[in-house]
């Protein structure tokens, strides 16, 4: 893993103490069997918990069938319970996981969706990370509120579902800010956010929530996946944000670029004048 990446995590220099992405995130592509299979990923969801996220990719089933849906399965629901990223269905009450285990995870009894026998499949592994990724499950009241979560740090993207109703998935993205959302299971373009984030931005402890059915309808159960991305508030932080065409760093001559005559690395992204 690159210096880059460590950093992407939070590792810096206490590399021995902190998660690699390796541990945290797989992507993982195979074929099915007709028959639950086995997936090894070394991803340890059974412990640390999360989400997997799998998609049909070719085969006997067409790219309309039911069966090449997104199957999203995570370890807050249970291996019994299932949703379809690409459309707004309520919770499925079939397991489209059998197990979660320590180094991946068992396909379950939906198989058609997850095993037909040839066919291709991608699933992607995230596990429960402070500072990468969480998932949880709340009630809704009806009334705008704050949720609360342990991502460890500001969202950069929230995911919500009502699992009860068919009501659209509900995206917040840093980029839109919170008084806009997009639906994850249409090509709609971005609407007013207010009712879904009560057009407020999440911190590194709760995010908001409006009034809107498909994200805080009274007795409602809701699943929200919460990735990391947004802004640091760490004091000791020390990131750049390039957002115009002009944008520049400019460093003094420094000391520290006096390496020496052993062996090193210089790692940077370079925009050429020319």
């Amino acid at each position: 893993m690159s210096p880059i990446q460590q950093m992407l995590l939070g590792a810096g220099s206490a590399v021995a103490s902190k998660n690699w992405i390796d541990d945290c995130f797989s992507t993982f592509v195979d074929s099915g069997t007709g028959n639950a299979r086995t997936i090894v990923n070394n991803i340890d969801i059974a412990d640390k918990g999360g989400l997997i996220w799998q998609k049909w990719r070719s085969g006997s089933a067409s790219a309309n069938d039911n069966n090449s849906s997104h199957i999203l399965a995570d370890t807050v629901r249970g291996t019994s319970k299932y949703l379809k990223a690409n459309t707004n269905d309520s919770e499925f009450s079939v397991s489209a996981v059998g197990s979660f285990n320590s180094n991946g995870y068992q396909t379950g009894g939906n198989l058609t969706s997850t095993d037909n026998s040839g066919d291709k499949y991608v699933s992607y592994t995230f596990s429960r990370q402070k500072g990468f990724f969480t998932c949880l499950t709340y009630s809704g009241s009806g009334n705008a509120r704050t949720i609360s979560h342990d991502l460890g740090c500001v969202p950069g993207l929230i995911i919500i579902k009502n699992l009860d109703t068919t009501d659209h998935w509900r995206v917040y993205h840093r980029s839109l800010g919170a008084s806009q959302t997009i639906n994850l299971n249409t090509s709609s373009t971005a609407g007013s956010g207010n009712a879904y984030f009560n057009n407020t931005e999440p911190t590194a402890s709760v995010f908001s929530v409006g009034t809107s059915e498909s994200t805080n309808k009274l007795n409602s159960n809701f699943i929200a996946y919460l990735f990391a991305g947004g802004e640091s508030t760490n004091a000791l932080a020390r990131s750049v944000d390039f957002d115009g065409t002009n944008d520049y760093l400019s460093v003094a001559d420094s000391d520290d670029f006096s390496f020496g005559s052993g062996a090193f690395t210089i790692e940077a992204w370079i925009k050429p004048t020319g």
